[in-house]
């Protein structure tokens, strides 16, 4: 892809699209029942995915984007009432013993005295208590790797919400160099304000945090932002800022993972995969390193994770 090219791609992809910072403006192709709750009085939205697509491209810790809304926003069913939290596959069938419903239900109380608003908590926050009842119930290492990561794609798309055709690293990488060599040669103050913001977004899809800082910074010092630029800017810098403590929680499970006998040895794989990639996101490249070169020497690598890591390897530092 030349510099050129990219750099058009990426002015098309935003048409309309640059301060877009939330998954609400889409509405995800899904249907929804009402049940009871598994514990205490109250009822409870389960939701079923009826379709999604990925043209809104992947990123390299595999996390895929739908125009339609991400599936992921649906996934968690939370009750009302006591903040009870599970994947909506799981509650029609969950019946707790009574020993655990007691052990459930301290980790509720404990996970509303924490919450800033116990009566709308954010998503990722309802993943967080999912977890922490998951853990109680006993679900594998696998299992809880990927539950944290997923809830840590739905903290980065509540700041970077929606881009069409980000597929991948490597597409990633050509946008932000095709920016960058535009910017050098200077634009337009508002093609400029626009394209900075932008290729802010594109660098923490990518896990690039001091591109993406970089980008900010250059993007508020052109001038006082209106209103909904503040809150873009807000929503991506939370975002970056609480991201990191998912990701570092789906880390330590993905490197039990893969020592997991259980697992299957493309499961191994790809739990090496992912915490090398997790590494290189938390700004560890040294650590994310040798995860990432025995990945690849994996025969058990799936194809598309082993390109990704190769091209990943490429822009890590050699050696310690």
């Amino acid at each position: 892809m030349s510099s050129s090219f990219a750099f058009r791609l990426l002015l098309t992809a935003l048409a309309g699209l640059v301060f877009l910072t939330g998954t609400s403006a889409h509405s995800a192709q899904v249907v929804w029942r009402t049940g009871p709750c598994p514990i205490g009085d109250d009822t409870v939205r389960v939701f079923s995915l009826v379709s999604e697509n990925k043209v809104g491209g992947w990123d390299s810790d595999t996390a895929p984007y739908s125009a339609d809304g991400q599936w992921r926003t649906h996934k968690i069913a939370t009750c009302a009432d006591n903040l009870f939290s599970l994947y909506s596959a799981d509650i029609p069938t969950f019946q707790p013993s009574v020993a655990l419903t007691g052990k459930l239900n301290g980790v509720l109380t404990q996970a509303r005295r924490e919450l800033a608003d116990p009566e709308s908590p954010q998503v990722w926050e309802r993943y967080r208590i999912a977890a922490r009842m998951y853990a109680e119930i006993g679900r594998s290492s696998w299992f809880m790797a990927n539950l944290w990561l997923e809830a840590s794609w739905t903290v980065r798309d509540s700041g970077v919400g929606y881009y069409e055709g980000l597929n991948g690293p490597d597409v990633t990488m050509n946008l932000l160099n095709a920016g960058d060599a535009e910017l050098i040669k200077g634009l337009p103050s508002a093609q400029e304000k626009a394209v900075r913001f932008n290729l802010a977004r594109v660098a923490h899809r990518g896990g690039y945090a001091l591109r993406r800082d970089a980008h900010l910074h250059a993007y508020k010092a052109l001038g006082a932002l209106t209103p909904r630029e503040a809150d873009a800017v807000r929503r991506l810098e939370t975002a970056a800022k609480l991201e990191p403590s998912y990701q570092t929680e789906a880390l330590h499970f993905f490197e039990i993972a893969m020592e997991d006998p259980a697992l299957t040895p493309v499961e191994q794989a790809t739990a090496r995969y992912l915490a090398g990639d997790l590494e290189r996101r938390l700004g560890r490249p040294a650590a994310a390193r040798p995860h990432f070169e025995k990945a690849v020497a994996d025969p058990n690598l799936p194809q598309e994770l082993a390109q990704m890591a190769g091209f990943l390897l490429q822009g890590l530092p050699a050696g310690n």
